[in-house]
This record gives C-alpha cells, sequence and structure tokens, in this order.
C-alpha cells in the first residue's frame, strides 16, 4: 500500500461506495469512510492515511463531487434565524393554508398505549442521521450526549421523556438503548448514565447495543488507528482501570474501537440490532387495536370538526 493513488483509485471507489449506499445508509462520518476503505485493504489504517483521506474528501466537495451537506454538520452551532418581512396578504395566505393542511398531519402515535417508552441514545452527535435511519418508521427519539455526564442535556431529556410518558397514560417503562465507543471513555459515559438517572429519580432500563466487545471480533472493526498515540492516550485516561476490569469480567483484553468503524463496515447491522431492540418492547397487538379505535372513533371527529371550523373560516355560516 506504499503507492495508494488516491485520484485515480481511491476517488472514484469513495464515489461508487456512495452511490451504492444510496439514501438507505450513508457514510455518517469520514472516519466511517475511512474505516470502510480500510476493511476492504484499499488504504492503511494509520494517521496520516487518514489525514490524506480527510484532505481528499474535502477537495471532492469543493469540486462538487460530493455534494455539501452529505456528511452531518459535527462542528458549530448557528442561533435561530431573524425573521424576514412577509406581505400582509401574504402573511393571511400561508396562515390559512397552513392550518386547512393540518387534517393531513393528524395520525395515530405508533407507541400510544403501548407499555414502553423507547428512546436511542448514542455518544457523538455525528451518528444521529444514521440512528434515525435505523429507527425508521417507528417514531424512536433518538439523542446525542456529546460528552461525560451531560447533566444539562440529562435534565432537558428526562423532563421530556416524564411528559411524554405521562401523555400516553399507562405508566410506561423506560427504555434507553445506547450506542457509544468501545474506550475507556466511551464506556464511562454509558456507565456514568446510570449516576444521571439515579440523581433524577427516574427507573430506567439500558440497554448496550454497540460498540460491545463480542462485536469487535464477530464483524472483524478494527481498533483506533486515527489518533497518534490513542493506545498510550487510553492507558493515562483515569478510567482505564474500570473500563479494563469491565473488559476481564467478560473474557476480553484490551480493546478500542470507534463507532464510526461499525457504521462505516457494517452499517445493516446497526439497523437490524435496533429495529430488533424496538420490537421487542413494542406490542402489536396493542398498536392494532388502538388503530382500529382511531380510524373508527379519532379520525371521523377530527373530520367533522375540521369542515365545522373551514366553513366558519370561509364565512359559510352568518
Amino acid at each position: 500500500m506504499t503507492n495508494i493513488k488516491w485520484k485515480k483509485v481511491v476517488e472514484p471507489l469513495i464515489l461508487e461506495r456512495i452511490t451504492e449506499r444510496g439514501n438507505g445508509r450513508p457514510y455518517a462520518s469520514i472516519r466511517s469512510v475511512y474505516y470502510d476503505l480500510g476493511s476492504m485493504s484499499i488504504i492503511p489504517l494509520t494517521p496520516n492515511s487518514y489525514k490524506t483521506l480527510d484532505n481528499l474528501i474535502t477537495s471532492m466537495r469543493k469540486s462538487g463531487a460530493i455534494r455539501w451537506g452529505y456528511f452531518p454538520v459535527m462542528r458549530g452551532t448557528s442561533g435561530p434565524e431573524p425573521p424576514d418581512y412577509v406581505p400582509p396578504d401574504e402573511f393571511i395566505a400561508d396562515t390559512i393554508g397552513g392550518f386547512l393542511a393540518t387534517i393531513n398531519y393528524y395520525e395515530l402515535p405508533v407507541w400510544k398505549d403501548q407499555h414502553y417508552l423507547v428512546e436511542l441514545w448514542v455518544e457523538k452527535a455525528g451518528m444521529l442521521p444514521i440512528m434515525e435511519r435505523a429507527v425508521g418508521n417507528m417514531q424512536v427519539q433518538c439523542r446525542a450526549l456529546e460528552g461525560f455526564t451531560p447533566w444539562e442535556f440529562a435534565n432537558v431529556a428526562i423532563n421530556d421523556i416524564r411528559y411524554r410518558a405521562m401523555k400516553m397514560r399507562t405508566y410506561p417503562k423506560i427504555i434507553i438503548l445506547y450506542y457509544g465507543d468501545l474506550d475507556p471513555s466511551g464506556w464511562n459515559i454509558y456507565d456514568g448514565l446510570h449516576d444521571v438517572f439515579s440523581h433524577f429519580k427516574m427507573a430506567v432500563t439500558m440497554e448496550r447495543l454497540g460498540i460491545n466487545p463480542d462485536q469487535v471480533e464477530k464483524y472483524g472493526l478494527p481498533p483506533n488507528s486515527i489518533d497518534p498515540g490513542t493506545q498510550a492516550k487510553s492507558k493515562r485516561d483515569s478510567r482505564y482501570n474500570g473500563y479494563i476490569k469491565w473488559l476481564k469480567q467478560q473474557g476480553y483484553g484490551e480493546l478500542n474501537v470507534e463507532l464510526d468503524a461499525l457504521a462505516g463496515m457494517r452499517p445493516e447491522v446497526i439497523d437490524r440490532d435496533v429495529q430488533e431492540a424496538i420490537h421487542r418492547y413494542f406490542d402489536g397487538d396493542v398498536f392494532q387495536k388502538v388503530r382500529e379505535e382511531f380510524e373508527w372513533q379519532d379520525r371521523p371527529r377530527v373530520e367533522q370538526l375540521f369542515k365545522e371550523f373551514e366553513s366558519r373560516l370561509r364565512g359559510d355560516e352568518k
């Protein structure tokens, strides 16, 4: 691999892989591209190789070969946009048009009257599109932690979960499905969530879907080789000893694997595991019963009310 033809070989292959994946399984990050190409022995998994790949993909975006926005934004935050001027007639027309379209959005929530409330949490914000795609149409809330013991994030998320659970009126059990890196930091973030939920007095069942030690060998996931000195840095991490102890209890040695590797090399595994996990907590019989009641009672009532309001709005009634 000493004479890698980045422009002639790697660039066309990247475009080919993006086309093969289509909109169904896009790359989550440049790191995912790196691990995918490495798994095919197209490029070596080294820091210099990643740096060259990063520069190549930047060049491809600048030239238009890869559209801007293909990779999720992972840096920078924008505040609210300032309002635009809207002429009065246009404002009223848009407002009325928006109201008249609301009947098309009245749908039955998938989890109504279910006995579980399921959410999918992930360590990295860049992985949110991958998780949302895996969830599909099952209406499971996805959240990204972005760091250790995110107290403010947890406060907002937990208040949101409590509100949704109250609206469900079935006192559902809370299930948090989780994905994160398999390294001292990733392990500690997941483990620390138990303290967070305990502090906020919320009973939660957590299920780590990945990355887990058995998945490394099963799917041939390579160690994190992007950041120089990763292994040495991990050993200096204050969480290292606890992490190694946890691995040994399961019969494994030292492992340091990024979630990007699984997302890049085996995205279908994430799709499958997420769907299987969700359906373990989803009662199809309950959904069918609720659906029948919704179509028999709720939808006709909404259509009736809509027609009454529409009639008044158009001035049909005096």
